[in-house]
């Protein structure tokens, strides 16, 4: 391959990981388009459709709950407010029903309030570096919410089996990414990682050859403690808080991806940390 090749540059660790970790990435961006989606995976039309109209549903419910929930406060703390949000993160914060998601259809009434995600399905930390500047920077947001990593600590089930992305790699990026939000002016909040269900993780990852390990996010989510500690920061500690909740938390034969209910969970928990700083 060309030495330009930006698969394939830098030491054999990245360029491993970009070639046997990261073709995922090269798939047709269906963007949740009912169209895309019924011809990529030859659904009919009508079951795409309701399929959506069951996610919106969900997506309602869980708004109308964050809306009671916080009713009086978002009356009075939000809707005089003009006031962008932020939030960095991979697939747990860009998935049709995830927490800002539902946070911004129950801040819907607020028309001041505008939330934007920073973000994308499959990102590790080293792609929220990419775009912090034109997708969070540019926004100016008051407060930023970041939540990513849990790609980094996916690692190969192969003998060379190194995360994604180092402990000190991914506790540089965090801290980097706090940094230039503050010195931005905007508010951060930090979330650490939530757990997952490392057996249903590793067989539903099994065709890219992944596994992941719950101890090694405790380790990195003691890093983002720290750095939320170090740099005066919100922290929404979503691993000690969903080791609380009474419902599942993952989804069933996936063991990564999060449940409609631990994402309104995080919602509600987000909620009362953000009328926290205003």
């Amino acid at each position: 391959m060309a030495k330009d090749d930006a698969r394939y540059t830098g030491d054999f660790f990245t360029s491993y990981t970009n070639t046997r970790m990261k073709l995922h990435r090269h798939c047709v961006p269906l963007n949740n388009e009912p169209d895309k989606i019924a011809e990529v995976y030859g659904y009919p039309r009508e079951s795409v459709d309701r399929i959506f109209r069951e996610l919106e549903t969900d997506l309602e419910q869980g708004a109308e709950y964050i809306e009671q929930r916080f009713a009086e406060q978002i009356r009075e703390k939000l809707t005089p407010l003009a006031m962008p949000l932020v939030f960095i993160g991979d697939q747990l914060t860009s998935e049709y029903l995830s927490y800002c998601n539902i946070l911004r259809k129950a801040l819907s009434g607020c028309p001041g309030i505008s939330l934007h995600v920073a973000g994308n399905s499959g990102d590790t930390s080293n792609q929220s570096l990419q775009y912090v500047y034109n997708l969070a920077v540019a926004m100016e947001p008051k407060v930023t919410s970041i939540l990513v990593g849990i790609n980094d600590v996916f690692c190969s089930r192969d003998a060379y089996h190194k995360t994604v992305s180092s402990r000190k790699e991914y506790r540089d990026n965090i801290d980097y990414l706090t940094k230039v939000m503050l010195h931005n002016g905007s508010r951060v909040i930090l979330n650490t990682l939530p757990g997952v269900q490392e057996e249903e993780a590793e067989a539903a990852y099994a065709h890219m050859n992944w596994t992941i390990s719950n101890a090694e996010i405790r380790r990195r989510n003691e890093d983002i403690r720290e750095i939320a500690r170090r740099n005066h920061c919100a922290l929404n500690d979503l691993e000690k808080s969903l080791a609380e909740f009474d419902k599942p938390v993952n989804l069933e034969k996936n063991g990564v991806l999060l449940t409609k209910e631990a994402q309104l969970y995080i919602a509600e928990n987000f909620m009362e940390i953000l009328l926290q700083q205003l």
